[in-house]
């Protein structure tokens, strides 16, 4: 597979060979965990980060990214102007705004552009969002007319351009980081159980003044927060054009009102097409979509690279969650599809609240703020697909039976007189599932742009052999 981003790097980190005592002790080691360990150790604490499998590797949630680290979130500061507050606008901004600088600090402003917001459909909701990016004090212009097209049939109503954002090699930069040597890092390392001051790592136990869960979905949490925490899927590819791309290649792109995000990759050789959010079962022909989109951007026939879809988790009212749970683990998760600026964002405002001073806004993220203001509408829409998931695995087994999946094709089936899932591979050999997520429960759904077994309520993803590759579960499905 042609590597979009950075795989390669001369550092190497060992397994926990004994017990340890630090200051921090970070679980997770993507983006936002070595984010969050850099942030700890420039402040002085000693710091350690563990790591499942290795930092930033190419199955991760870091690698699917699109990295775009900027602080135009399609229409979010506007929603949060409108459903919950201006303040809470305001402050969502300054903690992107944060995470922006640091970012900036990081990579020495390498990968400097501009980034675009642009509206297909008319330009009222793109001039709230102007409004609030501005009453935010983002500096900003509103443009009738955009500097650029993306096909010849998609017109571009009006754009917002935010100048020095940044186009980010999340995988480089982890890697980076790591390799500076200002924390302990240790791969090969899952992390089986975490308190307030402790964590268990093979075997091995941990001593910590602070803990922090830095994953895609806290594997370590209180009983509530699945039923804040949800997760969609959207869907990225990365193509390549000899005749270039409409584009310049120096900017960013992103629909505020249903289009497409644009980045570029490997200077300017590789275009990074993503979009297509939904939740729960496979937006039929998705992919194909994308690539539509991709070929109308370019000048000529393309050539893919590469394909994927991802796993975001997203709040109720579209806040992250920042902070210190009551069990005394500190998380930083639903970020949306927004990552980069928000990863880093929690990363400032995680230490400075370990460090006792705390920011303006970090209230906000609270895990324990009211999420129904503003969020009541998606909470709703979560609850029933939850109660969804659950219920259908209660259904009867259908009337379909294993001689019946073609080649390619995935079937729920009737697999020795209960509901399975099944998938027969291009080669004829079929592979048989559980449908009930190990994790709450829910009934697990076919993703047939990955050959996955995905869950609607909580994103948890299994192969189609049942091998678990996202959490929250920990197990697999495999019969």
């Amino acid at each position: 597979m042609y590597k979009i981003w950075n795989f390669h790097t001369g550092a190497s980190h060992p397994p926990l060979s004994g017990d340890l005592t630090c200051d921090a002790a970070v679980i997770g080691g993507g983006i936002t965990g070595v984010l969050c360990a850099r942030a700890l150790a420039r402040r002085g604490l000693s710091v350690a980060l563990f790591e499942e499998h290795t930092v930033a590797h190419e199955g991760s949630k870091t690698a699917r990214s699109t990295a775009k680290a900027t602080i135009a979130h399609e229409t979010a500061a506007s929603a949060l102007a409108e459903n919950v507050s201006k303040e809470a606008s305001r402050k969502y901004i300054a903690a992107n705004l944060a995470g922006l600088r640091f970012l900036q600090e990081l990579t020495g402003g390498e990968g400097t552009c501009d980034m675009y917001l642009y509206a297909l459909h008319g330009e009222r909701r793109l001039q709230r969002e102007f409004r609030a990016l501005s009453d935010g004090g983002v500096v900003c212009e509103y443009l009738p007319r955009a500097p650029f097209t993306l096909s010849d049939t998609q017109q571009i109503t009006a754009a917002v351009r935010i100048p020095d954002q940044l186009a980010v090699d999340p995988v480089g930069l982890a890697h980076r980081l790591c390799a500076e040597g200002s924390f302990a890092v240790f791969e090969h390392s899952p992390v089986t159980a975490a308190g307030r001051h402790t964590l268990t790592c093979g075997g091995h136990t941990v001593t910590a003044a602070h803990v922090i869960a830095a994953t895609n979905y806290p594997v370590f949490h209180e009983a509530s927060l699945p039923m804040k925490l949800m997760r969609k899927t959207s869907y990225a590819a990365a193509v390549r054009c000899a005749d270039g791309f409409r584009l310049p290649a120096d900017i960013m792109a992103y629909g505020a009102d249903g289009g497409f995000g644009y980045r570029f990759a490997r200077d300017g050789e590789i275009l990074i097409v993503s979009g297509e959010t939904h939740r729960g079962a496979a937006a039929p022909n998705a992919g194909q979509r994308l690539l539509r989109a991709a070929a109308e951007a370019a000048n000529g026939n393309i050539e893919i690279v590469r394909q994927w879809s991802n796993n975001d988790g997203y709040t109720h009212d579209g806040i992250p969650y920042i902070g210190q749970l009551r069990c005394g683990i500190h998380i930083a998760c639903g970020f949306g599809a927004w990552g980069m600026t928000n990863a880093a964002g929690a990363a400032v405002i995680l230490a400075e609240q370990i460090c006792g001073k705390g920011v303006w806004y970090d209230d906000l993220f609270s895990p324990y703020r009211n999420f129904l203001r503003g969020g009541m509408t998606p909470f709703a829409e979560h609850a029933g697909v939850a109660a969804g998931g659950l219920l259908r695995t209660m259904a009867p087994p259908p009337d379909r039976y294993a001689s019946e999946v073609a080649p390619g094709r995935a079937e729920i089936i009737n697999y020795r007189g209960r509901r399975a899932g099944a998938y027969r591979d291009p080669d004829g050999q079929l592979h048989v599932v559980r449908l009930r997520c190990p994790h709450l429960g829910c009934c697990l759904e076919w993703n047939p742009e990955e050959k996955t077994w995905d869950c609607p309520c909580h994103g948890s993803r299994f192969d189609y052999t049942g091998k678990c590759i996202s959490n929250p579960a920990e197990t697999g499905i495999g019969l």
